[in-house]
C-alpha cells in the first residue's frame, strides 16, 4: 500500500509547529538531566563547605559529598524526570510560544516561566514538609536546579535551531 501523499489527505506539519515541537523536545529532554546534576552538585557543595565532624578531615568529607552527588545523579534521575519533565515542557513550550511571537528563542522568556513554574507548588501547597522530625523545604532545593536548566536548554536550543530571521535579542 503507498504512503498517504497529498493527494490522499495527508497534512505535513508547518515547519513553525515542528520548531515548537523541537524546543519542547530539547527542553522536556535536557531540562531534568540538567536539574539532577545541578541538584547533586548543589547538595555536594553544600556538604563540603559545611562543618567538618570530629576525627575527619576535609578531603574525607568532599570525597563522601562527590560520592553521594553521583549517588543522587544516578538514583535520582527517574525522580528528575517526574519531577522536572511536566516544569520542562511547560518551561519549553512557553518558550516556543514566545519563539513564535517575537522570533527569538529568548533566556528572559524562560527565566521568567521557571519563575512561574517554581511558584506554583510553593503558592499551592507551602513551602515545609515535615517528616516525623524532619523539615524539608520541597521547593528551595529546586530553585538553583531550574535556575541552570532553563538558561542551558536555552542555549542548547539556539545552537541547534538557530533563528531563520537572525534576530540575537533576548
Amino acid at each position: 500500500m503507498a504512503e498517504p501523499g497529498p493527494e490522499m489527505g495527508a497534512q505535513r506539519p508547518l515547519p513553525g509547529m515542528q520548531r515548537v515541537a523541537r524546543i519542547v523536545a530539547v527542553y522536556a529532554i535536557i531540562g531534568p538531566v540538567a536539574g539532577v546534576v545541578t541538584f547533586a552538585l548543589v547538595f555536594a557543595t553544600l556538604v563540603i563547605v559545611g562543618p567538618v565532624p570530629p576525627g575527619a578531615s576535609r578531603a574525607e568529607g568532599a570525597m563522601e559529598a562527590l560520592r553521594w552527588a553521583l549517588l543522587i545523579i544516578v538514583m535520582g534521575m527517574p525522580a528528575g524526570f517526574w519531577i522536572g519533565l511536566p516544569v520542562a515542557a511547560g518551561v519549553g513550550l512557553v518558550v516556543a510560544l514566545g519563539d513564535r511571537l517575537f522570533g527569538v528563542i529568548s533566556w528572559r522568556i524562560a527565566l521568567g516561566a521557571t519563575a512561574i513554574f517554581w511558584l506554583i507548588p510553593y503558592l499551592h501547597a507551602g513551602d515545609l514538609h515535615v517528616c516525623g522530625d524532619v523539615r524539608l523545604s520541597r521547593t528551595n532545593g529546586l530553585l538553583p536546579a531550574y535556575l541552570v536548566a532553563a538558561p542551558l536548554c536555552t542555549w542548547i536550543s539556539r545552537r541547534l535551531l538557530p533563528n531563520p530571521s537572525g534576530a540575537s535579542w533576548a
